[in-house]
């Protein structure tokens, strides 16, 4: 395909060549005229398709209506080549801005979803403190208790008098219990006294 400056300037030398032959038509032709128009036409193309008096034979003519329908059909071709293009690249412009707007729509959902991964990872952190501190607290009441058990078993045993008092027919000795919830075990005698071992619960 020729160049669009070539396609222009073959164009304007055909219009220029069109416009001096519908002239040349319309005038007279004068000795005068005759010149002037041949000088015109003649322009930029071989004197030997002119008659002698300045006038275009009929090959001149057909020969220039040929040019200007091929020039004409060559800007038709440039002109749909053009348009071609323009619509091409109305597809991609049109491509990139969907691709655009999807990608806009994707790094808007990403920062969504990063804030609430955020948020999560505070609430969770914030739980994950609160239960090492509920442990802590736990740990340290165990820790407690079981010193309090320890400080039970550790007590010392003492020994606690009970009294004995006939109160059987036979003369036998009757036992006087302490508080209840105390075992009372004999150990020896020490006169009206029985010496008991006693253990608290």
């Amino acid at each position: 395909m020729m160049s669009e400056k070539t396609q222009q300037r073959k164009l304007a030398g055909t219009k220029k060549k069109f416009t001096d032959y519908h002239q040349w038509n319309s005038a007279g032709v004068g000795t005068g005229a005759t010149d002037t128009k041949k000088k015109k036409i003649n322009h930029g193309t071989n004197p030997e398709t002119t008659t002698s008096g300045g006038c275009h034979s009929p090959e001149d003519k057909q020969q220039n209506r040929a040019q200007l329908k091929e020039e004409n059909k060559a800007s038709h071709q440039h002109q749909q080549a053009l348009r071609r293009q323009l619509e091409a690249q109305d597809h991609t412009i049109r491509i990139l801005m969907c691709q655009k707007t999807e990608l806009e729509t994707a790094l808007h959902d990403s920062q969504d979803a990063a804030r609430k991964f955020e948020e999560d990872s505070k609430d969770l952190a914030a739980r994950l403190h609160h239960s090492w501190h509920f442990a802590g607290e736990l740990q340290r009441a165990l820790s407690a208790m079981s010193a309090e058990h320890e400080r039970a078993d550790k007590v010392s045993p003492t020994t606690y008098p009970v009294p004995w008092e006939p109160s059987f027919a036979d003369g036998g000795m009757s036992l006087k219990v302490p508080s209840a919830g105390c075992s009372v075990l004999p150990r020896r005698q020490h006169g009206p006294f029985l010496a008991a071992f006693v253990r608290g619960c």
